[in-house]
């Protein structure tokens, strides 16, 4: 597997969407710190892409439900 670039990771820090953190730390400060941020992080992937071990902050997901359309009650997810 080839190895993540400096370019690639301001590419993506850059690209975050403001309005949806996916972290406790709101997009717009990664964004501002992109710079200082893409070396670190570089090293953080690389070092997981070739050891195969992720680090467990990185294992942490938040997943929220959006009802598309139809009555959330008669879904059971509301009035329990």
């Amino acid at each position: 597997m080839s190895q993540v670039t400096e370019t690639q990771v301001f590419t993506l820090f850059a690209g975050l969407d403001e309005s949806k953190p996916y972290i406790n730390v709101p997009n717009k400060f990664i964004k501002l710190a992109t710079n200082p941020l893409a070396a670190p992080f570089k090293k953080i992937y690389n070092e997981s892409i070739m050891t195969g071990s992720v680090p467990d902050i990185f294992k942490v997901s938040r997943i929220t439900s959006i009802l598309k359309n139809g009555n959330a009650c008669e879904l059971g997810i509301i009035g329990q």
